[in-house]
Parts: C-alpha cells; structure tokens; sequence
C-alpha cells in the first residue's frame, strides 16, 4: 500500500468521505473527504447533496494532498527523509 493509500484510509476514518456536496460544521460547501470547494472546482455552483463521482473525490484528495505535501517540504528540512 502506498503512502497516499494509507494517508487516505486514515482522513477516511477521520474526516469520513461523501460522494456528494455537503455544508461542513461552518456552512461551507465540501465534498469528498474533506475537500472546501472553491470557486475554481467544478462544483462551486453544484447544490448541496449533488452527487459527486468516486473518481473526483480521489481526484480533489490526490490535488489536496499535493498541496499539503509541498507545503510539509518548504516547512520541514529534508521532510522526504522522514519515516511515514
């Protein structure tokens, strides 16, 4: 199982994962796991409870991730030396 494979098990089991458009805790339209859907995303005008394809939701978790890991390496010295 790879990196991502696991991190995603783990946001699944802490964030949980919707197929569909939802307002989070703060009236914020989200989708996937955990994913704020911004004005960019295809479903910024989506209504709330818009079905949303398992393949987007890996699609935003994968972009989400991304970002997260780029921000971890310009914080973190050598951050990809670290173990998981």
């Amino acid at each position: 199982m790879t990196f991502l494979e696991k991190l995603r098990k783990n946001l699944e089991v802490d964030e949980g994962v919707m197929y569909a458009v939802y307002t989070d805790h703060l009236g914020i339209k989200t989708t996937g796991i955990g994913h704020k859907i911004l004005p960019t995303d295809a479903e910024y005008d989506w209504p709330v409870g818009a079905p949303v394809s398992e393949e987007r939701v890996q699609e935003l978790f994968e972009k989400d991730m991304a970002i997260c890991l780029n921000d971890c390496r310009w914080v973190i010295n050598n951050f990809d030396t670290y173990p998981e």
